[in-house]
This record gives C-alpha cells, sequence and structure tokens, in this order.
C-alpha cells in the first residue's frame, strides 16, 4: 500500500546444517549488521586466518552484548563465536573436494544438522536463562543426569504432563523443520494474487480478518510483554 518492502528476516533457520547456514536463515537483519559493520569493519577475512577467527569471535561476543549487558548474553555470544570457528576450521581442514562430496551425503546431512540443532540448543538455554546458575541447572537436566521423575512445576501449573509436553514439543519441531516457512507461503499467495485477481480479494479478506483478530487478542490480554530490549 505505500510502497514498503520488508525485508526477509527468517528463513526456516532450524533447518541449517552448520552454524554458518544457520546465522545465513536466522535474524538475517541483525546478521548482516553485524557482517558489514562489525565483522568486515575489523579486517574480516583480509589479515590471516588467526585474525580472521579473533574476528569472528569479536563480532559474536559483541553481537551477544548488544542483546543485553548480562554474562549469559556474552557467553552466548562468545560460543556462537567459538562454533563458527570450529565450523570455519572444519571446512578448511576438509578442503574443497571432501565439503562437497560430504555435502551430498544424506547421512552426514543427518548428523551436520543434530550437531547444529544441539550446539544452538545449548546456547540458546544461556541467552534464556536469568541467571548463569539457571543455566546450569537446566544444562544438567539436559543430560539426563538430574533428576527425571519429577514433573516441573511450570508444566503442572500449565496443566500438562511430561508425556504431553514431549508430544507438542515433537510437533512443533517437525512443523518448524519440515513446514514451509511464512517467506515461501507469502510469495506463494502473491503469485497467486498476480495471476488469478479473483483469488487477490479472497486473500485480502482473510488477511484483514487475521489481523483484526490479532489485534483483539492483543487488546484483551491481561498481562504486558516488555520489549526484548528495553533493559540494555
Amino acid at each position: 500500500m505505500f510502497n514498503v518492502r520488508l525485508p526477509f528476516n527468517f528463513n526456516s533457520p532450524y533447518r541449517a546444517t552448520n552454524i554458518s547456514d544457520f546465522w545465513r536463515r536466522w535474524h538475517m537483519s541483525l546478521s548482516q549488521f553485524l557482517r558489514d559493520y562489525l565483522y568486515i569493519a575489523l579486517g574480516g577475512n583480509r589479515h590471516g586466518v588467526v585474525r580472521r577467527y579473533a574476528n569472528l569471535m569479536t563480532t559474536m561476543v559483541l553481537g551477544g552484548m548488544w542483546h543485553g549487558a548480562s554474562w549469559s548474553f556474552i557467553i552466548w555470544g562468545f560460543l556462537h563465536g567459538l562454533y563458527l570457528g570450529v565450523n570455519h576450521a572444519f571446512r578448511a581442514l576438509c578442503g574443497p573436494a571432501l565439503c562437497a562430496r560430504l555435502g551430498q551425503s544424506r547421512l552426514f546431512g543427518v548428523v551436520a544438522w543434530l550437531v547444529t540443532m544441539l550446539a544452538v540448543v545449548v546456547a540458546w538455554v544461556l541467552f534464556r536463562a536469568e541467571t548463569l546458575a539457571g543455566a546450569g541447572r537446566v544444562l544438567h537436566s539436559m543430560t539426563l543426569a538430574g533428576p527425571s521423575a519429577a514433573t516441573h512445576v511450570h508444566l503442572w501449573n500449565a496443566g500438562l504432563s511430561l508425556a504431553v509436553g514431549s508430544v507438542w514439543c515433537g510437533v512443533l519441531g517437525a512443523v518448524a523443520s519440515l513446514a514451509p516457512n511464512s517467506n515461501r507461503i507469502g510469495n506463494h499467495l502473491l503469485h497467486l494474487c498476480q495471476t488469478r485477481p479473483t483469488a487477490a480479494a479472497l486473500v485480502a479478506g482473510a488477511g484483514s480478518t487475521a489481523v483484526a483478530f490479532m489485534l483483539l487478542m492483543n487488546i484483551m490480554r491481561d498481562s504486558v510483554s516488555a520489549f526484548i530490549y528495553f533493559n540494555f
């Protein structure tokens, strides 16, 4: 309506098979900002291997601090800097030919995806935790070394059992990993509206109804959600 074109910001990041691919898919506007104004400004990969890894680590740590002034965000950025360094070192060690062959292997793709998701989830625990001690308890429980018999109080408060919660995690994980994302759906709807004029009215009506419903639900909420970067 106002000729404003907003860039895609997420592109199914949980389908990534390495951490570099994850950052090309996750929060793409932030990734581009970190690349252009921090990584490249620091020298990028123009001053040797050691400087490249140092620039990667510095960029990700500063990116973590951008989210908030706490140790959990700093460690989160450090972990992603470490992940990126390990990924670049692995690809350099394998070489272009072996990387190309591994890229064609389905088994390697599955293993790479599992390792990437494990690394990302571990870092998310630190990103979300309010304290480092709380993050440590969550990570300890994730290793199955902690107590597993008791259901967490948050599940009880939500009226969920551990089995139901696990099923929902599996279902939502499958949707995030396998279903088409909003970018593809939006492009498909745009093509449909451009090729079939009768579909434009239907899509416009459905979109207006969805927006009105979301606004109504937001107005009726009792709680107020603070802006994620408000406390920075």
